[in-house]
């Protein structure tokens, strides 16, 4: 691959996404850090044991459950996302 023919991202638009996830992270991490001061001085409980409290809710964010995930009832088995059902006028399946 040529080096002239890649298109290079300008700093500005680095400086915008980067800015953006800044903030996102700030406002994410403060609200953690304030429930860890929450959590054991206001509730007086041990900090590993608000780490552990912080362990087991961050766990379920890495298998979402299965009401979330779309249902694949009533698709095409070739993979045709149409989004017709067997409810619909056509059948995914004529």
């Amino acid at each position: 691959m040529n080096k002239a023919s890649v298109d290079r991202v300008p700093p500005l638009m680095k400086f915008g996404y980067s800015s953006a996830d800044l903030g996102a992270n700030l406002a994410y991490h403060s609200t953690g850090f304030y429930l860890m001061f929450f959590f054991t001085d206001v509730f007086g409980i041990l900090p590993a044991l608000a780490g552990a409290i912080f362990l087991y809710s961050k766990s379920g964010m890495l298998y979402p459950t299965r009401l979330w995930a779309p249902s694949p009832i009533g698709r095409k088995a070739d993979g045709d996302d149409s989004g017709r059902t067997s409810c619909s006028a056509q059948s995914p399946w004529d």
